[in-house]
């Protein structure tokens, strides 16, 4: 008997996983001496190359900036880190409450913005790497952020790309998709009363042009580590948050204005007050 049979205490009626597309995905993905052998020469070229390395540094979307909404200065100082660890739980009793303008600033600039600009070459002295708070394989940053907003003060309803190197967003499209995107998640018991949604989507393209298809695995795990940074940061601001996963992607992704092969959604979570409402 094999070391995880002995410790697996769970017993399924059925075996779902094994044989199944994901465990063979999983499987393929796998680092092996020979893939690691085969895929190093290919990520030394990213550490050398010009060309390359310029491609490291354009690790974001660009929208027309005339018409993008500036968010204002960062100002989160409502909780510890140790106490929003405690106090996270997913929230369900959303209360119809606006969300400021300045919360929702507080809320993109703190978990998704740029917090240090670095040269990324001695011979790319004008070629920067726009880091964030969360770890990116390869400082490759994959994960786009969208903002849909359904009640925040001063900010029409609609969908929003953030951009995270100049704290702004950019507007996509309308309110007129925000009851079809209720329905498309099976939410629309809660978008009545949610202040907004948060929707992340990746560019695989960015991670596995380097690191093949292990690249995949990578983006997959940023978008985790990016939500999570969401999550803490709105339970800081003393707001709810509940991460959805049982969204429609073809159709979200279409309400985004994106590929749904190269930039599917990969994330959602609502965020907005919970309780009685003020």
């Amino acid at each position: 008997m094999s070391l995880l049979a002995r410790k697996n205490k769970t017993s399924f009626a059925e075996d779902h996983w094994t044989g199944s597309e994901a465990a063979v995905f999983h499987e393929q993905t796998k680092h092996t001496r020979v893939e690691l052998i085969k895929r190093t020469p290919r990520i030394r070229t990213y550490l050398s190359d010009l060309k390359c390395i310029q491609e490291t540094g354009r690790n974001y979307k660009e929208y027309d900036i005339y018409r993008q909404i500036p968010l204002s200065d960062i100002q989160l100082q409502k909780q510890s880190l140790s106490e929003a660890l405690k106090t996270r739980r997913s929230s369900y009793n959303f209360n119809g409450e606006a969300l400021s303008f300045t919360d929702l600033s507080d809320l993109l600039g703190a978990a998704a913005g740029v917090t240090i600009k670095r040269p990324l070459s001695r011979q790319l002295p004008d070629e920067v790497l726009a880091s964030r708070s969360y770890p990116s394989g390869g400082g490759l940053y994959p994960c786009e952020l969208y903002v849909v907003a359904v009640n925040v003060e001063g900010l029409a309803a609609g969908f929003y790309h953030y951009d995270n190197a100049r704290h702004g967003l950019d507007p996509i499209a309308d309110a007129s998709g925000i009851a079809q995107l209720a329905t498309q998640c099976l939410a629309t018991q809660y978008f009545p009363n949610i202040a907004c949604a948060l929707i992340i989507t990746s560019v695989f393209e960015r991670t596995v042009t380097k690191y093949g298809d292990r690249g995949y695995r990578l983006a997959l795990l940023e978008a985790g580590h990016l939500m999570q940074n969401l999550l803490l940061t709105a339970t800081a601001q003393g707001l709810g948050n509940l991460c959805w996963g049982a969204y429609q992607d073809n159709e979200v992704a279409s309400l985004l204005q994106t590929d749904v092969l190269a930039e599917p959604p990969v994330h959602m979570a609502f965020v907005g007050h919970c309780g009685a409402a003020v």
